[in-house]
């Protein structure tokens, strides 16, 4: 089998030297052989950076598939009401943010936000929370909180606690 896989790489390797007899290309500059390093090079990094994109994007997606006991933890913890502060707690997707006041660059990395003009879970009226969905890029930076929040269904679960605990079903 092995001296039959060496004849079949020699017969390979004669066909492309054949091939390559009948090519009829000037030898290359040194401006040409730099442009075809820059041309792969480029190739390369952009292979390699949209790969890199691919995982950072499909992360929270692995994260929520690949550990389910992470959706039970998050539940009982709500459940518990085992909580600091005021946060937002939404287990099928993972979502367990702190909840803040007023709308700033800063507040947004920090956690999801309350818009002015919307009333506080529990009052009447609409409760509008605003926060980032994707995420931000750089070694060790997390995923923003509402990463996967397309894939909440209608009948999960959504807790609140600000000073207390508020559930709500979608």
């Amino acid at each position: 089998m092995k001296s039959f896989l060496i004849k079949l790489w020699q017969l390979i390797k004669a066909g492309f030297k054949a091939l390559l007899k009948y090519r009829k290309e000037p030898p290359k500059t040194f401006w040409g052989k730099a442009l075809d390093s820059i041309i792969y090079l480029v190739g390369s990094l952009l292979i390699f950076g949209g790969i890199a994109v691919l995982f950072w994007v499909g992360r929270p997606y692995a994260i929520l598939y690949l550990h389910p006991s992470e959706k039970k933890a998050l539940e009982q913890k709500a459940e518990l009401g085992q909580v600091e502060g005021d946060r937002i707690i939404i287990p099928s997707v993972l979502i367990d943010a702190p909840l803040v006041e007023e709308i700033t660059p800063q507040n947004l990395s920090r956690g999801v936000c309350f818009t002015s003009e919307s009333s506080r879970p529990g009052q009447k009226g609409n409760t509008i929370i605003e926060g980032h969905n994707l995420a931000e890029f750089g070694l060790f930076k997390p995923q923003s909180f509402f990463s996967l929040l397309e894939l909440v269904k209608k009948g999960e679960k959504i807790y609140f606690f600000i000073k207390g605990k508020n559930t709500f079903t979608l």
